[in-house]
């Protein structure tokens, strides 16, 4: 297993990226990412949104004395693809197996992405039948 938090956004190369973690693991290995997204929902979205340019650059440039790393913040994240965006990168990074859980009505998600064996299956590290 490869695991990454709230990281993949912050990478320059993405695609580079996803080409190392499908390179180190073992065929039928799992990529875990969990990052931030946008909700879905307008209900969350508008308030969500409202919070993330406004409030928390606010606040937390107050706190933390670094205001532009909490502008950053909310700019990578609504810049970042989410969602069957970010699912077709890992397709086209390889993988096989890729899902998306939306977490906290969408404001973050977990992909899961498998590596393919040599033969295309994806279950060769649990010992599933190819």
């Amino acid at each position: 297993v490869v695991t990454m938090a709230f990281g993949i956004r912050n990478v320059g190369d993405v695609a580079g990226a996803l080409g190392e973690i499908g390179r180190v693991l073992k065929p039928g290995g799992r990529a875990l990412i969990l990052e931030f997204s946008l909700p879905r929902r307008w209900f969350v979205r508008g308030p969500y949104l409202l919070y993330l340019r406004h409030i928390l650059p606010w606040v937390g440039g107050r706190l933390s004395g670094q205001p532009r790393a909490y502008r950053y913040l909310n700019q990578s994240v609504e810049r970042f693809p989410h969602g069957q965006a970010f699912c077709d990168r890992l397709i086209e990074a390889g993988f096989a197996d890729v899902r998306a859980y939306p977490l906290t009505c969408g404001i973050a998600t977990l992909y899961q992405a498998e590596k393919p064996c040599a033969n295309g299956c994806a279950d060769c590290a649990s010992g599933g039948a190819e």
